[in-house]
């Protein structure tokens, strides 16, 4: 959920495979589709046939709000793509054609930090469902990047003291009173189910 400078709060989220986005007053709703067709922002597999999922939405200094979504178009396979694209004063429609900005080591779940003049592109790697499953890092001059990856890598793992917690992955960055709290995702795996006869 972000605020946009036209003073709305904006909401982007994956259903089915799309990418669509709410737009409200306040930051808790009532949403609705920000899109006056009531249509999704971004199709399936639009652009460069690039899983349609994990859409975060970053707004700069100066005002300028750009998406960022992506993951692999390969089943199981972690290697994944990532597009951004600026949007529109509207925040509802594509202000260019998506940029393929992938940076090393990336399967999804992106999202731009910001700081003293860097832009820190994280994002997830890794099997969601598995101790594999971390956050990364690169860094830019622009939110287009280029990319380089950061120093510390991976940034984020599962406890090796703990193996009940696994997949710690999908962060986003919280800034209060001049720290930096990362916020992210695990499973508890203190109950272990055979899923080998789904795949």
């Amino acid at each position: 959920c972000v605020k946009s400078k036209n003073g709305k709060f904006y909401m982007f989220v994956s259903v089915g495979r799309e990418i669509w986005v709410g737009v409200a007053d306040k930051p808790a709703g009532p949403w609705k589709n920000a899109r006056p067709d009531n249509q999704p922002l971004i199709r399936h597999k639009s652009w460069y046939y690039v899983e349609t999922i994990d859409a975060e939405c970053f707004i700069d200094d100066n005002g300028d709000a750009y998406l960022y979504w992506g993951s692999t178009d390969l089943g199981y396979d972690v290697e994944g793509r990532c597009l951004v694209a600026k949007l529109n004063p509207d925040m509802a429609s594509l202000a260019e054609t998506p940029h393929d900005v992938t940076p090393p080591h990336y399967f999804e779940a992106p999202y731009m930090l910001k700081r003293n003049g860097t832009y820190y592109l994280m994002y997830s790697w890794g099997h969601t469902w598995d101790k594999t499953y971390q956050v990364r890092y690169a860094t830019g001059n622009t939110p287009y990047g280029p990319w380089q990856e950061g120093m510390v890598r991976p940034i984020l793992i599962g406890n090796e003291w703990d193996d009940g917690i696994e997949s710690t992955g999908h962060n986003a960055v919280l800034h209060l009173n001049d720290k930096y709290y990362i916020v992210y995702h695990r499973f508890n795996t203190l109950h272990t189910y055979d899923i080998s006869a789904k795949l």
